[in-house]
């Protein structure tokens, strides 16, 4: 553990400066040590670390891996003063492989059993001298970086650091002076990882000029951080958490039927089944805490409500299993690599379609299985035809929501929103359809109809289906509506903005 304090200064020709430093510190070319140094930033999902206070990295020089954990104690201008832990670690981002040291401790308190996940890591050439300064001893820096994201270059970075070793720190200080005085180099206040974490946050949004494949991972990548951001949340049993956890899997099956064929056809196969064993399980709990949200407490069917409740328990316990079971583990740790890979999943054919070529057909296709789907609907009481139209009508939502990046921002807009009441009325008319189901099926069963249960119960819970079956009707006959909103003149003229525009510029149609 150390106190760690340095001046920082963003700089535009790194030779120019090296060569100022060799001349003010005395210093000869061959006094510069040159390493290559990669870093890779570390946070859990939910950003536990930064929230904390603290950046965690973990650096590789030649053989060596230290892991790293600062925090900001104070900074003024380019002078940062700053608490530093650093210890032997291995390159796996598991803590309990590292050896057992100070941040190794601090990062198992803070983010406790959550995943690590890599945010975006920093390649480096560095270029160090250490001199004498008015008495004082110092370590100078020069660094031209690169940072990797999403699997792409976020950008690149050059940075002088001067890190006081020993000795007064006024002399830190003047030299630093003497460095702005001279403009070979700009002081900065913000550390490495705040400037290479905007870089790494541009780099996350998606253009119109990406190929499918790498759009895609992007995408991806977004929906399984912000399904294992909610996760912890989750296995406490949140009821929000749950909701939120299961509509990001939904958003990644979306995305791979959007971006799939742009991988290998294994890759797609095998996290699609994965996802929706995950989405299946999430499910199971929503569906609970979905009856349990709309059925009333009162007396009369409090035997449903602890009927209900008992199974909202057993289906948490079914998802806590798969959560802690190993196969889980090994899939969110490979669909990991595989987002973060610029080629992981390729097939050797691959045709590099981009996002504005590609975006057009696929939002057409989505749109023509909705209209289908509303056409088997109406004018019919099948609950399974309106329970696919609300399918259809979903993906549709999520398709726009994928490639929105590529479209008028303004129509997609206008697109999402008439999707949204569509989907809401249409959950509402299933979430009646599932709270009548399991009513009834309850009432069929032993313990609806079973001795134990009172006529009063009885009659409650069958009353109590009726309305559900009431309000089915009551949403089917409003939804008319709703659906002009999706299918009328307004839904397509805002379409063909989309069809036809790609950020301001005509795309192929």
């Amino acid at each position: 553990m150390s106190q760690e304090l340095e001046l920082k200064f963003l700089v535009e020709d790194v030779a120019a400066t090296q060569a100022w430093l060799g001349r003010r510190l005395g210093a000869q070319p061959d006094d510069w040590r040159t390493v290559q140094i990669t870093d890779r930033y570390f946070d859990t999902a939910d950003g536990a670390l930064s929230a904390a206070g603290y950046g965690a990295r973990l650096r590789r020089t030649g053989r060596q891996t230290v892991v790293t954990v600062k925090s900001d104690l104070e900074v003024v201008g380019g002078l940062h003063r700053r608490l530093e832990l650093e210890a032997p670690a291995t390159r796996s981002l598991g803590p309990l492989k590292w050896p057992d040291s100070e941040p190794r401790s601090r990062v198992i308190e803070v983010a406790g059993e959550r995943r690590l996940i890599e945010q975006f890591a920093v390649n480096q050439q560095r270029r160090e001298l250490k001199a004498s300064v008015a008495g004082a001893v110092v370590l100078v820096s020069l660094d031209e970086a690169q940072v990797f994201a999403a699997g792409r270059t976020a950008g690149e970075l050059h940075q002088l650091e001067v890190e006081l070793v020993s000795g007064d720190e006024a002399a830190l200080r003047s030299l630093g002076d003497e460095i702005t005085a001279a403009g070979v180099g700009q002081p900065e206040s913000r550390s490495k990882l705040v400037i290479a974490a905007g870089m790494a946050q541009a780099a996350a949004h998606v253009l119109p000029s990406d190929t499918m494949a790498g759009a895609g991972r992007i995408v991806l990548r977004k929906q399984l951080l912000r399904m294992l951001e909610r996760e912890p949340a989750a296995r406490a049993g949140d009821v929000l958490a749950i909701k939120q956890m299961r509509v990001a899997t939904r958003r990644m099956r979306a995305a791979w039927r959007v971006f799939g064929a742009a991988y290998r056809k294994s890759a797609r196969r095998r996290y699609v089944l994965e996802l929706r064993r995950v989405a299946r399980a999430l499910g199971d709990v929503r569906d609970r805490d979905v009856l349990l949200e709309r059925l009333p407490e009162r007396a009369d069917l409090a035997p449903l409500t602890d009927a209900w409740r008992a199974r909202r328990a057993e289906a948490h316990a079914q998802l806590l299993a798969l959560l802690d079971d190993r196969a889980y583990a090994r899939f969110v740790d490979d669909y990991l690599d595989f987002s973060a890979s610029a080629s992981a999943a390729l097939p050797r054919d691959a045709t590099p379609e981009t996002l504005a070529q590609a975006a057009p057909a696929r939002v057409s296709a989505a749109v023509e299985r909705m209209r289908a789907a509303g056409a088997a609907a109406q004018g019919t009481a099948d609950a399974v035809a309106w329970h696919q139209l609300r399918i259809s009508a979903r993906r549709l939502r999520y398709t726009i929501e994928a490639v929105r990046d590529a479209l008028d921002e303004r129509a997609a807009a206008d697109l999402i929103a008439r999707l949204v009441r569509v989907q809401d009325v249409l959950g509402a008319m299933n979430d009646a359809a599932l709270a009548a189901a399991e009513a009834e099926a309850w009432l069929a069963g032993d313990a609806g109809g079973g001795s134990d249960s009172s006529a009063t119960t009885s009659d409650a819970v069958r009353a109590y289906a009726g309305e559900q079956h009431a309000e089915m009707a009551r949403l089917r006959r409003s939804f008319a509506a709703v659906w002009r909103g999706a299918s009328g003149v307004a839904f397509a003229r805002a379409l063909a903005r989309c069809l036809h525009t790609v950020n301001g510029a005509p795309t192929s149609r």
